[in-house]
């Protein structure tokens, strides 16, 4: 009885260091609150294979772990894809500390709160064929976000591998991130100038 006790105790008190640690980066602005609608709704490939290349057989989705970075940094923040999902760019870029725990989460070498990081499996033609399985080969998602009513899945590119890499090592390119990046940057300001004329 006095183990169980004693078990329960640690339990409480790592539950608390746990929710006083999540309750301290929230007020700085730096976590976001997970739904993890998927794993209330799906069964996830558990991923034995630990992100090894391989045919995953009825599951739509599979756990993951992202592969660590050496030295990640902030090249750059959108302040409106950010309130998008509830954080402010000047709590992540307030100090060098925030800057770095920041980039931490977002290569996923520490995982924020809450968050269960999975990928997805699917299929489909490529150069006119039938493909078979493709899914995120260097995607992982880290959870959705519900924020002013609306759905968010968060996703990281380039975090490592997946059971759906094929022969690729899960990284993406700089030269492509940025070019996606901008992209996206300048479809969100267009889209607020764009207007269809009608005859």
């Amino acid at each position: 009885m006095k183990c169980l006790l004693k078990a329960r105790a640690c339990l409480f008190q790592n539950s608390q260091r746990f929710h006083t640690r999540m309750n301290e980066e929230r007020k700085e602005g730096l976590t976001l609150l997970f739904e993890n609608t998927i794993r209330k709704h799906f069964e996830l490939d558990p991923n034995p294979s630990n992100n090894a290349s391989r045919q995953v057989k009825g599951f739509c989705f599979s756990r993951v772990t992202p592969t660590p970075l050496d030295n990640p940094r902030i090249g750059a923040l959108s302040s409106s894809a950010l309130k998008l999902i509830g954080l402010d760019a000047k709590d992540i870029t307030v100090s060098e500390e925030s800057k770095k725990r920041f980039a931490e989460y977002m290569c996923g070498n520490s995982l924020m709160p809450g968050s269960e990081p999975f990928s997805h499996n699917y299929c489909g033609h490529q150069f006119g064929y039938f493909a078979g399985q493709l899914g995120d080969g260097r995607a992982i998602s880290i959870g959705d976000v519900l924020h002013e009513g609306r759905r968010w899945e968060v996703q990281l590119k380039g975090a490592g591998k997946t059971p759906y890499s094929r022969k690729a090592d899960g990284r993406a390119v700089l030269r492509s991130s940025i070019r996606e990046f901008l992209c996206s940057e300048a479809m969100h300001y267009l889209s607020k100038h764009l207007f269809i004329l009608k005859h």
